[in-house]
C-alpha cells in the first residue's frame, strides 16, 4: 500500500495523499487557500499557511506511522498512516 499524508480540517477528510509521488496539495477552506502542504522524497512539509503564527511550516518534515503536523488556527491535521514504524525514543 504505501505511506499516505491523511489531510483532515475540523475532523472531516480532506484528502489522502500518497508519499511516493512528489506534490505540492493547496488545503484550501471556502474559497481560501489555507496551507500549501508539499510530497517530496517521501516526506510531507507544510511550507506555507496563512495562519499568525506558522508554527506548522517550522515543524519537521513527517514520515513515520502517526507522526502528525498541526495548524490550530486552520483546524488542518496532517497524519502519516501506513507509514514507517516510529523510532523508539526511550527505553525503560
Amino acid at each position: 500500500k504505501g505511506a499516505v499524508a491523511k489531510v483532515t480540517i475540523s475532523g472531516q477528510l480532506y484528502g489522502t495523499y500518497s508519499l511516493k509521488k512528489d506534490q505540492e496539495i493547496e488545503i484550501v477552506a471556502g474559497e481560501t487557500v489555507t496551507n500549501v502542504l508539499r510530497i517530496r522524497n517521501g516526506k510531507a512539509d507544510m511550507i506555507a499557511a496563512n495562519c499568525p503564527d506558522l508554527l506548522c511550516v517550522h515543524q519537521k518534515a513527517i514520515l513515520r506511522q502517526r507522526e502528525t503536523i498541526v495548524c490550530l488556527p486552520n483546524k488542518v491535521v496532517v497524519e502519516i498512516i501506513e507509514g514507517e514504524e516510529p523510532e523508539v525514543d526511550a527505553v525503560t
